[in-house]
Formats: structure tokens, C-alpha cells, sequence
């Protein structure tokens, strides 16, 4: 290059600038184009993950109160139940080989 350039010279510096900034510039806009759908794909699948989280939340909830009233039922009737049956089946052992009742 020559200290003073020429007009023509200078012209066609300058266009291959521009040139080189408008690819420059077009490039951006493909990345950020695709930046963009990147992101919005993710936040669908962020929501996606979200929604299965907050039913299975929901479903372990519902298994939790199921298991809850199950117990409350079988410490309630169930273990009652069991020990009258039980006391019902001494009661006829005893009274098949005469064992009197034994107090308590």
C-alpha cells in the first residue's frame, strides 16, 4: 500500500469493508435467529418437564392420602378385628379340651 491512496483505490477499500461488515452482520442474524429458536425450544421443553413434575407431584399426593386412610383403616378395624378373631378362636380351644378362663 502506498502512503496516499488513490480515490478509486480508496473506493474499493472501503466497499470490500462493507462488504465484509454485511456478511458480518448477515451471519449474526442466522446465529441469533437460531439462538432464538434454541432458546424457545428449551423453554417449551422446561414447560413440558415442569407439567409432568406437577402431576406426578399431584399423583404421589393422591397415592399418599390412598396409603394414609389404608392404614388409618387397618390400625382402626382391621388390627380390632383380627384380635376378636383370635380371642374367638382361644375361646373355642377352651371350650373343646375344657380350659377355664384365666383372669387377668
Amino acid at each position: 500500500m502506498t502512503e496516499v491512496q488513490s480515490s478509486p483505490q480508496l473506493a474499493e477499500e472501503h466497499r470490500k469493508m462493507f462488504e465484509k461488515i454485511a456478511e458480518h452482520a448477515e451471519e449474526m442474524k442466522k446465529l441469533m435467529t437460531e439462538v432464538q429458536s434454541s432458546l424457545q425450544l428449551a423453554e417449551k421443553e422446561h414447560r413440558k418437564m415442569f407439567e409432568k413434575i406437577a402431576e406426578h407431584a399431584e399423583e404421589m399426593k393422591k397415592l399418599m392420602t390412598e396409603v394414609q386412610l389404608s392404614s388409618s383403616r387397618v390400625c382402626k378395624v382391621t388390627l380390632p378385628e383380627m384380635a376378636k378373631s383370635v380371642a374367638r378362636v382361644i375361646d373355642g380351644l377352651r371350650s373343646r379340651y375344657n380350659i377355664p378362663p384365666t383372669r387377668v
